[in-house]
């Protein structure tokens, strides 16, 4: 068998095919269906196949698949995936400090505004007609220390907080 190679060309290379057939003791009908498969397979491919009849169920033929699979690797010579003179790519990482989860201004009303890509987006997620999602609202911006940012700045219960155009009184 021929195998293409990057560079164009090709290389030549020997193909070993397993064939594995499982299933062979669901019963006598199914038995003789599947040997009178195994026998036609033979007369068509020939000997250059190794047929494995195996059933998973009771596990009848899994040694000697091991066994010839195990033979096999044996003697194979070892071969490159690769060619190595054709591989001069390398890859740099580099360290990308996470972008903040938020960021807290005071707008010229006296507003604190809370403005950050994470949370529009919990923002956005958020059906405000509902409790529960306000209450979840509440718990992830304190998760990601909104509240605690807001009281080192200052803000005291009653101050008003505004994301995007929402604006709600802030209470400890």
């Amino acid at each position: 068998m021929a195998v293409p190679m990057k560079n164009g060309g090709m290389k030549s290379s020997k193909v070993i095919f397993y064939v594995i057939l499982s299933g062979i003791t669901t019963g006598i009908g199914a038995f003789f269906t599947v040997k009178g498969f195994v026998k036609a397979f033979k007369e068509k491919v020939g000997d250059d196949v190794t047929i494995v009849e195996i059933s998973a169920a009771t596990r009848q033929g899994i040694d000697q698949l091991l066994y010839k699979t195990a033979d096999l690797l044996e003697k194979t010579p070892q071969f490159p995936l690769y060619d190595e003179d054709e591989v001069e790519q390398s890859v740099t990482y580099k360290f990308k400090p996470e972008e903040a989860k938020f960021h807290i201004s005071r707008g010229d009303d006296g507003v604190y505004v809370v403005t950050g890509t994470h949370v529009e987006k919990i923002f956005h997620q958020t059906d405000f007609n509902r409790e529960a999602s306000v209450m979840r609202f509440a718990r992830q911006l304190r998760q990601i220390g909104v509240d605690q940012a807001l009281r080192d700045l200052g803000v005291e219960d009653g101050d008003l907080v505004r994301i995007l155009n929402f604006e709600f009184e802030f209470k400890d």
